[in-house]
This record gives structure tokens, C-alpha cells and sequence, in this order.
């Protein structure tokens, strides 16, 4: 179990909120949405990576799961460099058992 302060998962939910956001999946900050709109699905990635502490297959099926609507379609590619970019930033205070 990782034992984080408050203060480290808001580092981590800040820089998996920039990832996002860059990656735009929605293509909403393309179109000029708000910074936090992604913020629930930040929130259930941060989750996911503090509790899980997963490997690139697992975050991203949990990517995919998280983005996949009715609404947008997924561009993997993406999906994929997410999860790349994410687990790059994570590798510095992911610890395993």
C-alpha cells in the first residue's frame, strides 16, 4: 500500500490533469472547454493508479473504460500515449510491493 499525503496526490492528480488535457480524447479542450473538464475522469484515473498501481495493459483498459462513450469516438493511439505518458510521470513515486 502506498502511504501518499494529500498534498502528493493532488502533484499526481495535477500532472495526470495536464496529461489528459494535452491528449484532449474528447477533442473539449480542442473546442475551448474549461481546463477541469475532464475532472471526473481524472479523479477515476488517480484512483485507479494510487490503489492499483497498474502496468501499460491494465491502465490502458482502465483508460479505455474511462473515456469510452456513445458520444466520442476513440482514437487508441491516443489512448495508448496517455497511458505511456502517465505511467513515465509515474514511475517516480509508484512504489510496488
Amino acid at each position: 500500500m502506498i502511504n501518499m499525503q494529500q498534498k502528493d496526490v493532488e502533484r499526481i492528480r495535477t500532472k495526470v490533469q495536464d496529461e489528459v488535457n494535452k491528449i484532449d480524447p474528447w477533442y473539449l479542450i480542442e473546442i475551448s472547454a474549461p481546463e477541469d473538464e475532464y475532472g471526473h475522469q481524472v479523479d477515476r484515473i488517480v484512483s485507479f493508479l494510487v490503489n492499483k498501481k497498474p502496468g501499460f495493459n491494465e491502465l490502458k483498459s482502465e483508460l479505455l473504460s474511462v473515456f469510452s462513450t456513445n458520444e466520442h469516438k476513440l482514437d487508441e493511439k491516443k489512448i495508448e500515449l496517455l497511458a505511456d505518458k502517465i505511467l513515465e510521470y509515474s514511475k517516480d513515486w509508484m512504489i510496488y510491493d
